[in-house]
């Protein structure tokens, strides 16, 4: 909260394709990189969303796939408009 002095929260949301994994025709490819920095980032204290246009049950399972289920807060669809 500003105007404290507690540290400022932050809020990341992770979308899944062409950010956490890459997909060709049927394989999936986890974008390690990617990966290792949001767990990075889960470390310094963000908390991090998880959603994707596939819904969130795709969100979820795609993180539960990638090892990383526990570092979210929430599974979201992806808005169709901000």
């Amino acid at each position: 909260m500003q105007g404290t002095n507690s540290p400022q929260e932050f809020y990341i949301y992770v979308d899944i394709d062409d950010t956490l994994v890459r997909s060709y025709g049927a394989k999936r490819i986890p974008i390690t990189a990617t990966i290792e920095h949001v767990k990075e980032l889960k470390k310094q204290g963000a908390k991090l969303y998880c959603w994707s246009s596939g819904g969130s049950e795709y969100a979820k399972n795609t993180a539960r796939e990638l090892g990383i289920l526990e570092i979210f807060e929430a599974f979201l669809p992806k808005p169709q408009m901000l």
